[in-house]
This record gives C-alpha cells, structure tokens and sequence, in this order.
C-alpha cells in the first residue's frame, strides 16, 4: 500500500530509503540492509545468514541487519519484513533536516 513519507539518497554507495528522516534500510547490487524493531531483530537474527549490517570498513550498525538471500529472493517475504520494518521507523521522532 502506500508508504508516507518516504525518502531515497545515497549513503556508503548504496541506496538509502528513510521515513520521516530515519533510515529504514538499504541496497547495493547483491545485498540489504533493514532497520527492524528491536523486538523483531532477536527473531532476525537467528535466521541463518543475518548478521548485522557493517558497511565496508565500518563498524556493525547495531540498528541494522544485513537481509539474508533467500528472503531478498522471495518478494513475499521481503515485503513482510520491510513492511514490519517500515512500521516500526514510521513510529519514531521525525527527524529534521541538517542545514
């Protein structure tokens, strides 16, 4: 359905999605990253293949889980979890703009 709010730009060379200013996730060719609640990143990662996300060089981002494969693969289950992961950033404080 439809999302409010929603924002795309450029961080660590991938594409970045946000609501309201907070970061939701984002890919690069082969990969995705997702900011889940905290509630559903415990079920996330025990998933095999999930880890959280560390763009190159970086430190993990603790907020973040890399997307494993075979739910990037499965358009229904990539779009339960982004959805999950769009309600729960569509709850936090807007951030503004830096100027």
């Amino acid at each position: 359905g439809p999302r409010p709010n929603l924002g795309r730009k450029k961080m660590f060379g991938w594409t970045c999605v946000f609501v309201g200013g907070n970061m939701l996730g984002g890919f690069s060719r082969h990969q995705m990253m997702l900011r889940p609640s905290e509630q559903d990143k415990k079920k996330f990662l025990e998933l095999p293949g999930v880890s959280y996300f560390k763009p190159k060089g970086n430190r993990p981002m603790l907020e973040y889980v890399d997307v494993p494969q075979d739910i990037i693969a499965s358009p229904k289950n990539l779009e339960r979890w982004f959805d999950k992961g769009f309600g729960y950033v569509a709850g936090l404080p807007t951030k503004s703009k830096k100027s």
